[in-house]
């Protein structure tokens, strides 16, 4: 069969590239690599200096809105693929449309255009586990979701496993805990507890904390999130893998850290405890260490710098 030489596959499609995960990946790909890079995301993108923009295509438009022709066309022009976007599930509503359009329509539509030239990386999350009391994740624990959001991404890994089976390409998985930015300070933007921590301590107003702050975290840096997101496009393992520090870190111990980096003692509420009470959700990592290589987390000790 004579092969299609109109079709170029040395491009990168990186979707949800307007998160800031996404900007820091963009950023790494036009720095370390020649290639140009499909963006595919709904909002507007300025981040990037002049002499980049010209490498990056910008899509401005949800996937599941792309005519599949031209999606096609994109996918068989990129050898890399980057599969960031998600909707984040926050509360109980009885219309899910949009978190499962972003989460699963999406993300089927790419796997059905793919190739077995193709590596494909993927960004689950730890909310697939659920709650736990004690004792470091595991890959092979029991999957537990208790939203949707950690249901849909269990499904995102068994579509990918699926059409991987059927087409033959290659793929690695990284389920993220609790990925953190020095740079960040919106809670807007990214609404986990440190830029709420954040947001707080910049208007001079108590930390509010759930419970009696004991609950522990695995905060992850989000260089060494991209450091292991580029591991695995370059050397792909066909599994699902946990990405996080391993590090644990209470709440209370964050409260701590702020007031460290601050110089000042922060007032703090103490509020009514919620699911999270008595948890202890931090990552087991080493087969991920085993697979890849030794490598040092960095640790969370300093977390206000300049806004991305």
């Amino acid at each position: 069969m004579q092969k299609d030489k109109s079709i170029k596959k040395n491009n990168i499609l990186l979707t949800g590239g307007s998160g800031f995960i996404g900007i820091l990946l963009l950023k790494k790909i036009l720095k370390d690599e020649s290639c140009n890079v499909y963006l595919i995301d709904p909002k507007p993108y300025k981040n990037l200096e002049k002499g980049l923009k010209q490498r990056v295509k910008h899509i401005q438009s949800k996937i599941e809105d792309i005519p599949i022709n031209k999606l096609d066309s994109i996918i068989s022009s990129c050898s890399k693929i980057y599969f960031l976007s998600a909707l984040k599930f926050e509360k109980h509503t009885r219309d899910n449309k949009k978190l499962l359009d972003s989460n699963i329509i999406s993300l089927e539509r790419i796997l059905a255009g793919l190739k077995p030239f193709h590596t494909l990386v993927f960004t689950s999350s730890l909310y697939v586990y659920g709650i736990f009391n004690k004792n470091k994740i595991k890959e092979k624990q029991k999957t537990d979701p208790l939203n949707l959001y950690g249901l849909t991404k269990i499904f995102g890994e068994q579509l990918i496993q699926f059409y991987s089976k059927r087409i033959s390409f290659k793929f690695q998985i990284f389920r993220l805990f609790f990925v953190y930015d020095e740079r960040l300070i919106s809670p807007k933007s990214y609404k986990t507890l440190i830029p709420k921590f954040k947001y707080l301590s910049k208007n001079n107003l108590p930390l509010s904390i759930n419970g009696d702050g004991k609950q522990k975290l695995d905060y992850i840096n989000s260089y060494d999130v991209i450091h292991y997101l580029v591991l695995g496009m370059n050397n792909p393992l066909n599994r699902i893998l946990n990405l996080g520090s391993s590090y644990s870190t209470s709440i209370n111990d964050l409260c701590k850290i702020f007031d460290k980096n601050k110089n000042k003692r922060h007032k703090k509420v103490f509020i009514k405890k919620d699911f999270t009470h008595n948890s202890f959700r931090v990552a087991n990592n080493k087969l991920l260490i085993q697979l890849y290589g030794a490598y040092k987390f960095k640790k969370l000790n300093s977390i206000f710098d300049d806004k991305l």
